[in-house]
């Protein structure tokens, strides 16, 4: 009799119980070693149609401030895509913000969600949308990875990893 290794014998129990959803699970499992961007699908969520993520990132910086996140998000699909919110156990808030310059005063808004229209991308960036994070579970550091969840319209979510970069980007 052929023996499993365990690791193999629970995905192949967890392929058995739940076949679209495992399906799903490896679909984007495959779309991020390709990609090289870490994704963690979790129970009952999958990737918004023609979605895909790229260059996820946290600014890492000194003292008790808040944190800025930026991604980049491609939308290949037919059909708009709408990022209505995020949520992280690393941090209490996450939230969408768009840095906004009228005359010579620049102030960080928030925002409710952010579409993407089929066939673009959206980069956030310093001087446009960005993820905001405050009050951290614990210090993050440059290196680190920190789970991010991204909700899209149409119930679908999909949580990336960003990796924590130093203030100047670098990696």
């Amino acid at each position: 009799m052929r023996r499993r290794r365990p690791a193999l014998a629970a995905l192949g129990r967890f392929w058995q119980a739940s076949a679209p959803m495992g399906f799903r699970f490896l679909a984007g499992l495959a779309v991020a070693i390709i990609a090289g961007v870490g994704l963690v699908a979790t129970a009952g969520a999958h990737i918004p149609p023609g979605v895909q993520i790229d260059e996820a990132w946290i600014r890492w910086l000194p003292g008790n401030v808040p944190y800025a996140a930026y991604v980049t998000v491609n939308n290949r699909g037919d059909h708009a895509a709408t990022l209505s919110g995020t949520s992280s156990w690393a941090f209490a808030d996450v939230s969408l913000h768009q840095t906004r310059t009228e005359g010579s005063v620049t102030t960080m808004v928030p925002v409710n969600a952010v579409t993407i229209a089929p066939h673009t991308r959206l980069s956030f960036a310093t001087t446009g949308y960005h993820l905001m994070l405050m009050h951290p579970a614990k210090p993050v550091a440059p290196g680190d990875q920190v789970p991010i969840t991204l909700h899209f319209a149409g119930d679908t979510s999909l949580t990336v990893m960003f990796v924590v970069r130093a203030p100047n980007g670098n990696r």
